[in-house]
């Protein structure tokens, strides 16, 4: 995911597009061209003679930048893998505690999965069963996507637990997991 940065230009596909300055556009304003969804972040005034035309329309140049909602759902239709996450669930003990187990599974939702570590640089872990093989990786959603703190789910590979969840964007959410790599033990 690179580097971490609250510029919004940083993780988008960005241009300019002129306009005559009477025109009411203003930056902040949204807008769709051949089916992208874009906003205008800011503008410049251009006192010039228009080139195609030699009139001068005082035109401005608005940056553009792609919806980042857009973005997200673009990136998750591309490299997006269906996953079906599984709530941890507290039911009251006898003693006033709280018993834990898998919840009803919520329905399938895209995410990005992202391994956060070398292929190489494997963690091992302590279990009951001798060594287990782990690893970190960040989810990318939907920014309405059903996630929680110990939500798990499994693939062929692993058992992933969410550790974090953030949800300090308007247009995703992101999560932390860690997977134990399943048939390795001892090593």
């Amino acid at each position: 995911m690179g580097a971490q940065t609250d510029d919004i230009t940083a993780f988008t596909q960005s241009g300019q597009v002129f306009v005559p300055r009477g025109s009411d556009l203003r930056a902040g304003d949204r807008f769709t061209y051949q089916g992208r969804k874009y906003f205008l972040v800011g503008a410049r005034n251009w006192d010039i003679n228009h080139p195609m035309t030699g009139y001068d329309f005082g035109w401005m140049t608005f940056n553009i930048v792609v919806d980042p909602a857009q973005l997200i759902a673009d990136v998750l239709a591309l490299r997006g893998q269906q996953i079906v996450l599984i709530p941890r669930v507290g039911v009251e003990g006898p003693g006033g505690g709280k018993d834990y187990g898998p919840g009803t599974a919520r329905d399938p939702q895209l995410f990005v999965m992202v391994v956060l570590s070398n292929l190489d640089s494997r963690e091992d872990a302590q279990t009951d069963h001798g060594q287990s093989h782990k690893f970190n990786c960040r989810l990318v959603g939907a920014a309405d996507a059903q996630i929680a703190v110990d939500d798990t789910w499994e693939d062929a590979a692993a058992t992933y637990t969410v550790q974090a969840v953030d949800r300090s964007k308007p247009y995703n959410v992101e999560a932390l997991a860690t997977a134990f790599v399943k048939g390795v033990d001892g090593g």
